[in-house]
């Protein structure tokens, strides 16, 4: 698959959430703009600052403009459609976009009886979070509707209550959802989600 590739630092891109991320270079937000006119994917790939270079698994998804500034940089926003492996495409840290095919990383969205519990408990955690720090009645309502089933808690636990981006990647890696409940329910456990 094609995919345009965009190197931000400290940001890890989970399918099935949205983030948005501002683009400062001219160059860059005129790339944006062509892929979104081709929709071409752009696939987020993840490197902590100081970094020669992002990570091989990325976020990808669909990007939209939400605004272009008169500097000509702009805001977009990513819907995460799945993960890529970017390992062999010229990926430079800096945010220099390259295009380039990608290989889909396939995932297990089926969920093992053995991890139900934790993934309830995850959803009740989150929950939580939500009616706690989410102060807005109708964004408090979006979150809680957005979370359809486990792919979707991951995804939202991952994003929003995981601080650390090293730790975020780890999850990133992982293909499995049984195997991502169980890492961020032990997260949980041991107190090293936000909240």
């Amino acid at each position: 698959m094609k995919t345009f590739i965009l190197s931000v630092p400290n940001t890890n891109l989970f399918p099935f959430t949205i983030r948005p991320i501002n683009i400062h270079s001219v160059q860059q937000a005129h790339l944006i703009r062509q892929a979104v006119a081709d929709q071409v994917p752009v696939a987020i790939g993840f490197y902590m600052e100081g970094e020669a270079q992002s990570r091989e698994v990325a976020g990808y998804g669909v990007a939209h403009i939400a605004d272009v500034r008169i500097d000509g940089s702009l805001l977009m926003y990513v819907q995460g459609a799945g993960k890529v492996n970017i390992s062999e495409s010229t990926v430079i840290s800096n945010g220099i976009i390259t295009y380039n095919d990608v290989h889909i990383i396939a995932e297990n969205y089926i969920l093992d009886d053995h991890f139900r519990h934790s993934y309830v408990a995850l959803s009740k955690y989150f929950a939580n979070w939500i009616d706690k720090y989410i102060l807005d009645p109708g964004q408090k309502d979006f979150f809680l509707k957005s979370l359809t089933g486990a792919k979707e808690v991951v995804a939202a636990c991952a994003t929003y209550l995981i601080r650390d981006f090293e730790i975020q990647y780890e999850l990133m890696e992982r293909v499995d959802i049984n195997d991502q409940i169980e890492y961020l329910h032990r997260l949980m456990l041991s107190k090293q989600l936000i909240f």
